[in-house]
């Protein structure tokens, strides 16, 4: 499992992981298939285990099958695509920085909005977390490496 580590840490400081709730496995399909996506499987085993939610107080992960539009994938990227943000991204994170989904590899990428050439690249969910928020975030909130 690639998403471990933020589960431990859930499950370890359940006041600053505040999730959403879990998704439905055939729901998530329907929507990725309806919305032509193709996301890494631990994102999308993210969404299902926790629906996305905020955790570390400032950060906001995104997910489908959202009805508050702050936590709807589809809203918030729509909203950056208008603004001119590359398509071939998917943002699934904001915060102090946003974070975002892409068909090639490394799949996982992270950046400044006034800087999307400066993109952190990371190989999977679990490297994402581990290197972004829990880098920042860890010792601040005592957890524990």
């Amino acid at each position: 499992q690639m998403i471990d580590q933020i589960l431990k840490d859930a499950s370890e400081r359940p006041q600053i992981f505040v999730w959403r709730g879990p998704l439905d496995l055939e729901k998530v399909n329907a929507w990725l298939s309806h919305n032509q996506v193709n996301i890494p499987p631990d994102l999308k085993e993210l969404w299902i285990v926790t629906g996305g939610g905020d955790i570390f107080e400032s950060e906001t992960l995104l997910s489908p099958l959202e009805t508050d539009p702050s936590y709807d994938i589809e809203a918030v990227n729509r909203f950056h695509w208008q603004s001119g943000l590359d398509k071939s991204l998917l943002i699934f994170h904001v915060g102090t920085w946003i974070s975002a989904v892409r068909n090639e590899p490394p799949h996982f990428v992270s950046f400044s909005l006034g800087d999307v050439e400066k993109k952190m690249e990371f190989k999977d969910f679990d490297a994402w977390y581990r290197q972004t928020v829990r880098r920042e975030f860890a010792q601040r909130y005592g957890l524990e490496d």
